[in-house]
């Protein structure tokens, strides 16, 4: 069916729309829908992909893993959601998702990565990209928050770090810490028998069985 500067076609399933040569539509019921108008309209895989573009201003959601927004070159959105299952029938583990938000907004801007992988049987991993790091596996965990802080705890020994103003081991018969990296560094086991002592440029002191020496900037 035609008219001047207008075209229909349609059938049970399909249909197609011109007019006028600058506004096109058409159709695959009740899934597509389609809509040209110059360099803009919208397309629709309903529910899935919705894109709607008019002027500078475009839309673009790809549900549940990906959503672009943008009002101009200066101010734009992206968010990436990806989830994932992996399972080895042996080592046994599990990884989840992957999280990306960006935004910019004239000369501002904000960016949130997450990758997030957990086991359900040992080990556990989550990371907020670049900077929180998780790790655990049976006793062991690692926890950093770089550049400034990490935490790590095995079977064997203990540490906190918050760098550089202080820093303490824990072994399982001794404890080592810092102030201030590296000017005072310290050093002692549990019953008291072995001293490692240093405060740059004040004195050194050590001190092991049935030995101890005193080291100052006036004596030795």
């Amino acid at each position: 069916m035609s008219s001047a500067g207008k075209e229909l076609w349609w059938s049970a399933l399909f249909w197609r729309q011109t007019i006028n040569s600058c506004d096109y539509r058409w159709g695959l019921f009740p899934f597509v829908w389609s809509r040209t108008i110059g360099d803009g309209g919208h397309f629709i895989v309903a529910p899935i992909l919705w894109k709607f573009k008019y002027g500078h201003e475009e839309l673009l959601y790809v549900i549940p893993v990906y959503f672009f927004k943008q009002y101009d070159e200066a101010n734009k959105t992206w968010m990436v959601m990806l989830i994932f299952y992996f399972h080895k029938k042996y080592n046994e583990f599990l990884a989840v998702s992957f999280f990306y938000y960006y935004r910019r907004e004239n000369d501002s801007y904000k960016l949130i990565v997450l990758i997030l992988y957990m086991s359900k049987y040992t080990k556990r991993v989550v990371v907020v990209f670049p900077i929180i790091w998780s790790f655990s596996e049976g006793e062991t965990w690692k926890f950093y928050i770089i550049p400034v802080y990490y935490y790590v705890k095995t079977p064997t020994r203990e540490t906190i770090h918050v760098w550089p103003i202080y820093g303490r081991t824990r072994f399982q018969s001794a404890t080592k810490h810092f102030v201030i990296w590296p000017i005072a560094i310290f050093f002692t086991t549990d019953d008291g028998s072995e001293k490692k002592w240093r405060v740059v440029p004040l004195f050194a002191y050590q001190k092991t069985q049935g030995y101890s020496r005193l080291i100052t900037p006036l004596c030795y």
